[in-house]
């Protein structure tokens, strides 16, 4: 083989090589490329198989986010086209959300049973929105919505009225029962902005505290409900609950006295004869006193056994808890049971004469 044919054996191989070498890569990149798309597909599937749904972040479409929202019962102020509320009272309250959070003077335009149309009162300014039932879905639906204001919000608004001002500071007077109406007044304008008369706030606070009120006359009418189904699943409980009797023939709460059977057992068959006697005061519009008799576990642990509610601290409640606690607890005289206590003068004198 000379010279030339040598060099012509040599580009042929060449060729060959190269060219076994790219199909290899081209088959080797196939496989790589179907791999990683039947991974994202399943990947892709798992996902709508679990039904995940974007956040809110991840999602930039406002009518998506807004039916989410409404799905979960959270009503933010947001509204859009074609957006779902469950009832109309839902779609108000948004309405009242977005004032809040936007200051602008929204009135109502339209109140029907199964319409409702908004508009911005502000001058020259187009903002409104209409909501009507969507029949065969059994859901209200917004249908036209025009979002685009061309007033300032001046901070106030003529459908914040005293119902939503008590909605507003319901928790906080509950808290703090002495709150003004002047405080009132000035947190509506730190938290939201918004401006309401020193009237409005006056009588934002007498109906909340009438609403608390309310609240409380509600609950202490079913205490008798509450005694029965104490008794009933707990064999053995000890309840007593007493009353006195108005002018005008009505009953008033005086004393309550609870003893569980199972504290009672437990307390007797694994502490030590050990019990503390104490009193405190109850941070309520109601008032009053609860006194307590405690004992210790065996891990020394405080251990509840009795508990009472009282009206106030004196000889005659004391004398009523002492006895009660006596027959429930089976003291007889005092003999074998050591006692703890603040040395209170009413708590003093009712343990000489009942122990």
């Amino acid at each position: 083989m000379d010279k030339n044919q040598m060099l012509v054996y040599l580009n042929h191989h060449t060729r060959r090589v190269k060219m076994r070498f790219v199909r290899m890569m081209l088959r080797l990149l196939r496989r790589t490329y179907k791999f990683s798309t039947m991974k994202i597909t399943r990947n892709i599937f798992r996902m709508k198989m679990k039904n995940i749904p974007a956040t809110d972040d991840e999602s930039g479409d406002e009518e998506q986010q807004a039916e989410r929202l409404v799905r979960r019962d959270l009503l933010d102020g947001v509204f859009s086209l074609r957006q779902l509320f469950c009832s109309g009272s839902d779609f108000k309250k948004n309405i009242i959300k977005y004032i809040l959070k936007t200051r602008h003077n929204v009135v109502y335009a339209r109140w029907e049973k199964e319409k409702l149309e908004a508009k911005c009162k502000g001058k020259g300014c187009h903002w409104e929105i209409y909501c009507s039932v969507e029949n065969h879905i059994g859901k209200w639906m917004v249908k036209h919505y025009y979002n685009e204001h061309l007033c300032h919000p001046t901070g106030r608004c003529e459908l914040i009225k005293n119902p939503i001002i008590d909605d507003l500071f319901l928790e906080d007077i509950r808290r703090d029962p002495e709150m003004s109406g002047s405080e009132i007044k000035y947190e509506m304008k730190r938290r939201y902005n918004i401006i309401i008369s020193p009237n409005q706030a006056k009588v934002a606070r007498r109906r909340i505290l009438d609403r608390l009120q309310a609240e409380c006359d509600e609950q202490f009418s079913r205490l008798r409900d509450y005694e029965l189904q104490l008794c009933t699943m707990n064999d053995g409980t000890t309840v007593e609950i007493n009353t006195t009797t108005r002018d005008d023939g009505s009953e008033a709460f005086s004393h309550m006295y609870i003893c569980f059977e199972a504290l009672r057992s437990a307390w007797k068959q694994n502490c030590r004869p050990i019990i503390g006697l104490d009193g405190t005061f109850l941070k309520h519009s109601m008032k009053g006193i609860m006194l307590i008799v405690v004992g210790r576990d065996p891990n020394n642990q405080i251990f509840p056994i009795v508990w009472v509610v009282v009206d106030c601290e004196n000889n005659p409640n004391w004398e009523w808890f002492v006895r009660k606690l006596k027959e429930d607890m089976g003291l007889g005289l005092g003999e074998n049971i050591t006692l703890i206590s603040d040395m209170h003068r009413g708590l003093i004198h009712s343990v000489a004469t009942e122990l």
